[in-house]
């Protein structure tokens, strides 16, 4: 579970688009379910008033992923595009994670294979061979 921060800078947030963000986010820990917190803040842009910025910081424990968003005034736009760049950065980190550990866990069967025909090119020999557990 994770806390959800929703708040507006000069803008207030309608009760639809809070719902639409707490949605959307409950989408996103399919790609990870370690969240955190999730903290979004919408602004009204400096230049011109009509538009709407909307951005997001999303926490893990060890990572924090930021996104941010401009839409002509209209925040559930905003949102969708802010979604979208969060699911891409969490999906890109899932794959890069997932990929180390099976790095890992090539090496460890590497290993594990060659000391099993290590002990089988001695049981071959008719040496006999005492086995020792380890904890790992």
């Amino acid at each position: 579970m994770y806390t959800l921060n929703i708040s507006g800078h000069q803008v207030t947030v309608p009760n639809e688009i809070k719902a639409l963000i707490k949605e959307s986010m409950a989408k996103l820990s399919r790609y990870n379910d370690k969240i955190t917190s999730v903290n979004v803040t919408f602004n009204l842009t400096k230049q011109e008033t009509d538009k709407v910025q909307a951005e997001a910081t999303i926490r893990i424990p060890g990572k924090e992923f930021f996104a941010t968003s401009e839409a002509d005034n209209s925040m559930s736009v905003t949102v969708d595009s802010l979604v979208q760049k969060l699911e891409k950065q969490l999906r890109r980190y899932k794959n890069k994670t997932k990929s180390k550990s099976s790095e890992r866990f090539a090496e460890d069967t590497s290993i594990e294979d060659m000391q099993q025909e290590e002990f089988n090119a001695l049981v071959d020999r008719g040496i006999e061979v005492e086995l020792v557990s380890s904890v790992a």
